[in-house]
Order: C-alpha cells, then sequence, then structure tokens
C-alpha cells in the first residue's frame, strides 16, 4: 500500500508460487489501523475474468496486513489472506540495478528500461508498442512507480497510459509489473527478466 492509499495486491498461480497469476488494485481508506476499499479490481491471469472486489483488512502494529477478499458476482472466490511486514533495508534498488532488457516466459514480450528509467518494449504483437517511465518511490526499497503508454495499433489497451508500480527482484534479476487505466477497470499486468 502506498501513501496515497493505492494498493497493490499481486498473487502468485496455484500451481507455482514464482508464477503471477494476478493482481487485486483497490484505493484504501481507513479508520485507525482498520482499511477498506473504495473501490478494487481483481485482475486474474488464470481464466477467471476481472471481477470488482472487496476488500477489507487491518494492519497489526507494523507485523503485518491480513483480511479478506469477497466478490458479489462470485461468492466463492473469497479468500482471506495474512502478510509479514518486512523492515525497510539499505539496500534501495537505484535506477541502475533495474536497467537492461527485459523479457517474459514465452517471449510475447520484450522491453527495455534505461538508467534514467525510461521504459520502451513490445507486448504480445508487434503492432503493440509501448513506451513509459519507472520512478523509485519513496520510502520503499523494491518497488518503483510505473507509467506507461501504448501506441495503439494491434493493442488490447488501445492508446491508453496506464499507471501502477513495479517491483524488482535483484536475486532473480526479475521485475513484476501492474498498471490501471485512470478509472482503475483495465490493466497491463506483466512478469518479466533480464535474459
Amino acid at each position: 500500500m502506498l501513501d496515497d492509499g493505492r494498493l497493490y495486491f499481486l498473487y502468485s498461480t496455484v500451481a507455482d508460487a514464482t508464477t503471477l497469476g494476478g493482481a487485486i488494485v483497490g484505493l484504501m481508506t481507513n479508520s485507525g489501523l482498520s482499511y477498506t476499499s473504495q473501490v478494487a479490481y481483481d485482475f486474474d491471469w488464470e481464466g477467471m475474468a476481472a471481477q470488482t472486489a472487496n476488500l477489507s483488512g487491518s494492519i497489526d502494529n507494523l507485523s503485518g496486513f491480513n483480511g479478506n477478499v469477497s466478490y458479489t458476482t462470485n461468492a466463492n472466490r473469497a479468500f482471506s489472506f495474512t502478510s509479514g511486514y518486512r523492515l525497510p533495508t539499505a539496500n534501495v534498488v537505484t535506477l541502475a540495478d533495474v536497467a537492461g532488457p527485459y523479457v517474459n516466459a514465452d517471449r510475447t514480450m520484450n522491453m527495455d528500461i534505461d538508467e534514467r528509467g525510461n521504459v520502451t518494449g513490445v507486448a504480445f504483437a508487434k503492432k503493440c508498442a509501448f513506451a513509459g517511465k519507472v520512478v523509485p518511490t519513496r520510502n520503499y526499497t523494491s518497488i518503483l512507480q510505473l507509467t506507461l503508454s501504448f501506441a495503439g495499433g494491434g493493442c488490447s489497451l488501445g492508446a491508453n497510459t496506464v499507471e501502477g508500480v513495479a517491483i524488482y527482484n535483484p536475486e532473480r534479476k526479475e521485475l513484476l509489473g501492474v498498471a490501471v487505466t485512470a478509472n482503475g477497470a483495465s490493466s497491463a499486468l506483466f512478469q518479466t527478466r533480464k535474459p
């Protein structure tokens, strides 16, 4: 959860905890240490359609964020979650760390990031070019703010601009990202690595 109340909840596939399965993105409001979503969307990569979600949870004195997710259209999809708080470290990811070429597992997405954070790439179709920027976030060690603008043509997001976060794992040389349109109802979601 970032300072503006935007929550990014990335989850793995059922079969493999190292593979991105989807993301829930929501705008949260709080009363003390309890949080509820004003609006949230679940973007699933395992064959389920994107759905509106209701997310609630509480922060337990810097030890974790725990809560529940429910759906008005699919009650059987509801789940609860627990998470652990990770203390900030001196190992802040820099743009120089993140810079380089990236590709997804099936090589349908290629992306390059330079040392100033400029992003260029092609996703899922040669006609779907995109460009954007990654910028380090304040007070976070491995999370970057992400903006991507699509060039239209073969892009499922048309010529939209999406904003969100990218998370860099230096050990795996992996960059995960989720970014949403202004109304939050459509997303770009990716899992890439340096070759």
